[in-house]
């Protein structure tokens, strides 16, 4: 499965993790706006921008965020998400912080 194949709402969260994951530790960095651009191509420009948009405006916080990651029920969505945001965690190092 592909991020494109994901529904709307499964799009929207795995942006608004993607973005907790890319602002944790306050530097968006070469590796990750790289990461991020692969993203975009992937899922599709308008896709990327709506879901993004949504993201920032349904997800004010952590628990908001994974109350919506619990309404995920396909198997195959989550692992496409879980192993993105693995990949993308790790596209810069990992601190040992």
């Amino acid at each position: 499965m592909k991020l494109n194949e994901l529904s709307a709402d499964e799009q929207t969260l795995f942006l608004g993790l993607m973005r907790e994951i890319v602002t944790a530790d306050g530097e968006y960095s070469d590796e990750e706006k790289a990461e991020v651009s692969a993203i975009e191509a992937e899922m599709g420009s308008a896709a990327f921008v709506t879901a993004m948009t949504r993201a920032k405006d349904e997800y004010h916080s952590r628990t908001t965020i994974m109350e919506a990651a619990k309404a995920i029920t396909r198997v195959e969505a989550k692992k496409v998400i879980m192993d993105r945001l693995i990949h993308m965690a790790s596209s810069d190092g990992v601190d040992d912080a």
